[in-house]
């Protein structure tokens, strides 16, 4: 992935988010998102996209791609993914990495807060995809959220200075996230369930951490403690006493609990959304595989993403019906 393309250091963020405003924000920077940002500030709109772990989407993670209209060659996912963001980039599109905690919604602003910032913008496009939320958790995960069991490092890890912790996942996500932690632990136990991290990662940029303890081939089945997290369990029932536990494990459910207040939802968690992206709030939008497409495929999400940031455009400008770009 290029580096240049999200912005990551908290200095840097800062002239992005706070006391700025835009006419369109997007939640997510996987095909739906990057192919909206494109479209939206190719029409001149300003653009910021967010995304807390743009490696562990799932396009990403795709390990080959070779029916993606017009790329004739077969690339990885994330090398297609990486070409949608500087093609929106090359329009004017800002890519921010940030954790969005919540959104709020106003009469003509919409607000969005993160670990980093308050923005505020006059759209919102929802695009994270459905790799958020997990029907199997750990037994004791949903006793200690809040107690010792965190899913945001950026938000938490100043509460373990000089302590153990766990850290649970094989994404790019995880790993970021270990080392933000690394800064305040005195020892980080990671635990990779598989026998090695997802996609084109590398374990050296733990193993050079003298703070990080790499457990491969290791599932955690439980989290012990009383008030709070005390220890953890392995699937071989070894215990270990740890003081936080941070998961970072993908699954198969949607995590849309930071809108759900907002905007309807399924019984499952996915956005509803009509065939023009619109959810039941006016101005906001949601798109890709978080609305449940009859078929998860990366053209489709694309489609989502163009569809979006038409209508976004008819609602800024008030027109009365959706305009496509014809050049």
């Amino acid at each position: 992935m290029d580096a240049n393309i999200f912005v990551h250091e908290t200095e840097d963020k800062a002239k992005y988010l706070n006391n700025q405003q835009y006419d369109l924000t997007i939640i997510g920077a996987g095909p739906a998102g990057a192919t909206a940002a494109m479209y939206a500030a190719r029409g001149e709109a300003k653009v910021l996209v967010l995304d807390k772990a743009p490696g562990t989407g799932a396009l990403a993670l795709t390990h080959k791609i070779a029916n993606y209209p017009g790329m004739m060659e077969e690339m990885t996912g994330e090398e297609l993914v990486t070409k949608m963001r500087q093609h929106a980039k090359s329009f004017g599109a800002t890519f921010v990495q940030t954790h969005v905690q919540g959104i709020m919604n106003g009469e003509d602003m919409k607000s969005i807060f993160t670990t980093d910032g308050i923005i505020q913008t006059k759209t919102i496009f929802i695009a994270i995809g459905a790799r958020g939320g997990r029907k199997n958790k750990i037994i004791g995960e949903d006793t200690f959220v809040g107690r010792g069991v965190s899913y945001c490092a950026t938000c938490d890890a100043s509460f373990y200075k000089n302590k153990t912790v766990a850290v649970i996942g094989d994404n790019e996500e995880a790993v970021e996230e270990a080392m933000v932690l690394s800064k305040f632990a005195d020892k980080i136990l990671f635990y990779i369930p598989g026998k090695t991290l997802a996609g084109s990662l590398s374990i050296d940029t733990l193993k050079d951490n003298p703070k990080i303890i790499i457990k491969e081939k290791t599932k955690i089945k439980e989290i012990k403690g009383t008030d709070t997290v005390e220890g953890i369990v392995t699937a071989e029932d070894e215990e270990i006493k740890v003081d936080g536990v941070f998961i970072y494990l993908s699954g198969n459910q949607p995590n849309t609990e930071f809108v759900s207040s907002i905007v309807d939802t399924t019984e499952d968690g996915y956005i509803k959304a009509n065939e023009y992206m619109e959810t039941n709030i006016p101005g906001i939008f949601a798109g890709g595989d978080i609305r449940k497409p009859p078929i998860k495929q990366v053209v489709i999400a694309a489609s989502d993403g163009a569809i979006a940031a038409m209508s976004v455009e008819k609602f800024i400008h008030k027109k009365s019906s959706v305009k496509p770009q014809y050049s």
